[in-house]
């Protein structure tokens, strides 16, 4: 490993025992194309393009200053709850299923991250995302679960390649926590999984991609999975070098999480960042980092 590597002695040797925790956000899917050049939508334009969708009208204003005040999650609890009074809440999961992972027919391809994932070989992947990306990318290589699934322990006790969807997935729109309440939810249904990360975040530390501080799925899965692990081992989050430091302080007391920072708005570089990592795994033998 060079001494000018950006990545951590820690990071590199753990991905090379395949035994880094990957954590993957929208930002990763965001950079994802379809046959029309569509991508996925960020938080704020999911939920103003489902409320149009669905053919809000009464509350589309109240809903609309929720998402400029970035009170996402209170957005996302109005557009649920006005969905179900108008009898659309099936209407609202389905046009969030074609935003999320592309239209029946023209679902959205991996992009040059997902590349970049399939050379790292990470044994476990946890995504916030709800569409089926990843799956796609890795050609079903992984052994997939949900938040409520009651069999991730043995499977990760088999050794297979996990991929654990917190959030739920398109494949099941009813299940996919999309509100405040529903995130709640996954605190009971999702027990279980909630469980077995915890335990892997015990002895593995974890790199976050994709995620910018303020996003509802990062805050969440912080408090649901991050909280209380006594930071030990450190955990990591690629981020850009604009954040705050006294966020960046926030992120390491109270969630054990340590910045590894990428030029100010430069993706392009932290793709470039993440590759360079993905290409050291995959041209090292693994357990002799």
């Amino acid at each position: 490993m060079s001494a000018t590597s950006p990545w951590p002695r820690d990071v590199v040797d753990h991905a090379i025992r395949r035994d880094l925790i990957l954590i993957v956000g929208a930002g990763i899917s965001a950079s994802c194309r379809n046959a029309g050049n569509a991508s996925p939508p960020s938080w704020s334009k999911l939920l103003l393009e489902t409320a149009t969708a669905i053919g809000m009208d009464v509350r589309v204003d109240e809903l609309k200053q929720l998402v400029e005040r970035d009170r996402l999650l209170e957005a996302a609890e109005l557009l649920k709850l006005d969905a179900a009074s108008r009898a659309r809440l099936q209407d609202m999961y389905l046009a969030i299923r074609d935003a999320v992972d592309g239209p029946q027919g023209d679902p959205f391809a991996g992009s040059e991250w997902h590349d970049a994932i399939v050379r790292a070989e990470p044994k476990v992947i946890v995504t916030t995302n709800y569409d089926k990306i990843i799956e796609r990318a890795t050609s079903a290589g992984y052994s997939v679960h949900e938040y409520d699934s009651s069999t991730i322990a043995a499977d990760v006790r088999r050794g297979y390649p996990v991929l654990i969807k917190v959030h739920g997935s398109v494949d099941h729109v009813e299940n996919m926590v999309l509100s405040r309440r529903d995130y709640t939810d996954v605190r009971r249904r999702g027990a279980h999984a909630m469980e077995v990360l915890h335990a892997l975040l015990l002895t593995r530390p974890a790199l976050l991609t994709g995620y910018r501080l303020h996003d509802p799925d990062l805050q969440l899965i912080l408090e649901n999975i991050f909280g209380g692990q006594n930071q030990t081992p450190p955990h990591y989050m690629l981020a850009s070098a604009d954040m705050p430091d006294y966020e960046e302080r926030v992120l390491e007391y109270s969630y054990g999480v340590n910045t590894i920072s990428y030029p100010s708005g430069n993706h392009g570089q932290a793709l470039k960042m993440f590759t360079d990592l993905a290409e050291q795994v995959a041209t090292t033998p693994p357990y002799a980092p």
